[in-house]
This record gives C-alpha cells, structure tokens and sequence, in this order.
C-alpha cells in the first residue's frame, strides 16, 4: 500500500467580504492537505460574509502504482553512474 500527500487551495470568486471554505474532509480555509491511499473526490464550498454560497467544487484523485524498474542480470552500475531510461 502506499500513500500520496496532496495540497489543494481554493478561491472564491465575486464573494462579499471574507469567505469561509468547507472541505469534505471538514478542514476549513482556503487551502487543504489531503492524504490518501485510494482513489477519492475532494469537495470545497464558500460562503462569504452575507452568508451567500458558492457552487461545491469537486476534484477526482487518482492514485496509480509507483512506477517500477527491472535490470538485467548483465548490467552493473555505482552509486554515481547515470543512464538513460527509455520507456
């Protein structure tokens, strides 16, 4: 299993005053901190000073495995050799 770290800010615009953000992990503010292990889907809404709401943003993540490398028996390298990859 592994696991993917996301910082995620919003912005609302048109909003009258200060405007509060509502993550669907119930964070607050304009910007987020998500970790995640799986597939999910972030939402934020605002809501400015005259208690008027913005449209609920959605964000689809999507986790994919880490990539993988496999060399050949036949290949040596050091700590400090460099080489090119082709995929």
């Amino acid at each position: 299993m592994y696991w993917r770290n996301y910082h995620i800010s919003s912005q609302y615009y048109r909003g009258t005053g200060n405007i509060d953000y509502f993550w669907s992990d119930g964070s607050t503010g304009s910007l987020s901190n998500w970790m995640t292990n799986s597939d999910t889907s972030i939402y934020v809404y605002g809501v400015d000073d005259l208690g008027c709401y913005s449209d609920t943003m959605i964000q689809n993540v999507y986790l994919y495995p880490p990539m993988t490398l496999t060399m050949s028996t036949d290949t040596f390298m050091c700590n400090s050799d460099t080489t090119l990859i082709f995929a």
